[in-house]
């Protein structure tokens, strides 16, 4: 058993969760139902909003000011260059947004954890010749 106590929270936090499965990216040549991914971040409350507010700006700096037609950070899109991430088509917009991005995500104020669970015998019931 894995000891934990470095995980105990102590007051309020956020817990935001995502989840991908094989169905991502199987363009790339990825095995069809081979994997599931669980993606979690949790933060302090102080530390959200702190979080929260620089989110804010970050889109505000890059895609001006849209309360009516908010900016979802999506990596379908992103990746895609669709919507609002066409503008990463220009070198120099695509290296804005990453350099920005890094500094909004870099510093510790929250937890990240990703699981991994790989199916490999699903690998051979795909095999090819």
């Amino acid at each position: 058993m894995i000891a934990l106590d470095w995980l105990k929270p102590s007051g309020k936090h956020r817990l935001y969760l995502a989840c991908s499965d094989a169905r991502v990216g199987l363009g790339s040549g990825a095995v069809p139902g081979r994997f599931l991914s669980l993606f979690g971040v949790w933060f302090a409350v102080e530390d959200y909003a702190k979080f929260a507010d620089d989110l804010q700006r970050f889109k505000t700096r890059l895609f001006g000011l849209r309360h009516d037609d908010q900016v979802i950070l999506r990596r379908r899109d992103i990746r895609g260059r669709r919507g609002p991430f066409a503008r990463l088509n220009q070198k120099a917009e695509e290296a804005r947004f990453s350099a920005d991005l890094l500094a909004l995500i870099a510093p510790d104020q929250a937890l990240r954890n990703r699981i991994l669970v790989d199916n490999p015998a699903r690998l051979f019931g795909f095999a090819s010749d």
